[in-house]
């Protein structure tokens, strides 16, 4: 098994040697030489931590590809998206439109529903009394019949 110091991968690797020793305590792999002599003696690693690195730290090449991948996967659900919500926005237009159509009628029948009713009763009252209707057009007087003298 070969060891490998936090140098050493850096140079393997392509990347500055402080991100990978950040890398390597920010995910907490263990070195292969727990007892060092010294405090400040280099620490060692397997080759596993090697290629996990590697994976990690690929050519910026590589990463772009992957990143164009990823976009355009995601720009085509993006797209998929705005068309179903475009879909909806419309769905919810005619709803609406609908709903005030309705409104509409609604209003109109009771309308037409109170006039017929106002109209039955009327019929109703001059079947019972049908000298009834004379008096209550007497009753109805013009605004300018106030100032008219009672006699005539």
């Amino acid at each position: 098994m070969k060891k490998y110091s936090i140098t050493e991968i850096s140079q393997i690797v392509g990347e500055n040697r402080s991100n990978i020793a950040r890398y390597i305590q920010r995910h907490n792999f263990k070195e292969i030489n727990i007892n060092r002599p010294h405090k400040n003696s280099p620490k060692y690693y397997d080759e596993e931590t090697l290629k996990i690195i590697k994976a990690e730290y690929l050519p910026k090449e590589a990463q772009q590809e992957y990143n164009k991948s990823v976009t355009a996967s995601y720009s085509g659900v993006e797209q998929l998206l705005k068309e179903q919500l475009a879909n909806e926005r419309q769905d919810k237009e005619k709803l609406q439109e609908q709903n005030t159509e309705l409104l509409k009628l609604l209003n109109q029948q009771q309308q037409l529903t109170l006039i017929s009713n106002k109209k039955l009763e009327t019929l109703k009252l001059e079947l019972e009394d049908p000298g009834r209707k004379n008096i209550e057009q007497e009753k109805k007087r013009k605004w300018y019949d106030f100032f008219r003298r009672k006699g005539e």
